[in-house]
């Protein structure tokens, strides 16, 4: 799980530039960043318990982390990103 630094993140129809790291391995996506506005965008997503799907890492070359991911953690500096499981989202798996 090696850290791939980004300039620009997107999932669904949003679209951030920031600046940060970020690692993925198949029990969780971290985050780093000191990027207010984005961490501030994930601790909504946190708060309204809505789901980030197909996290696009822009930079050279441009990363894809499909999947569904529940937002764990966004706080400080670091975001942390888990699998969405299919107990309490199992519609979005019909």
């Amino acid at each position: 799980m090696e850290w791939v630094t980004f300039s620009q993140l997107a999932h669904g129809k949003w679209e951030q530039q920031a600046s940060g790291k970020i690692r993925y391995s198949p029990k969780y996506v971290e985050i780093h960043t000191d990027d207010q506005p984005l961490i501030e965008h994930f601790k909504t997503l946190r708060a309204e318990k809505e789901m980030v799907s197909n996290l696009v890492v822009m930079n050279n070359p441009t990363l894809l982390i499909g999947g569904k991911f529940n937002v764990d953690m966004a706080d400080g500096q670091q975001i942390l990103l888990k699998p969405a499981g299919r107990g309490k989202h199992s519609e979005f798996y019909q």
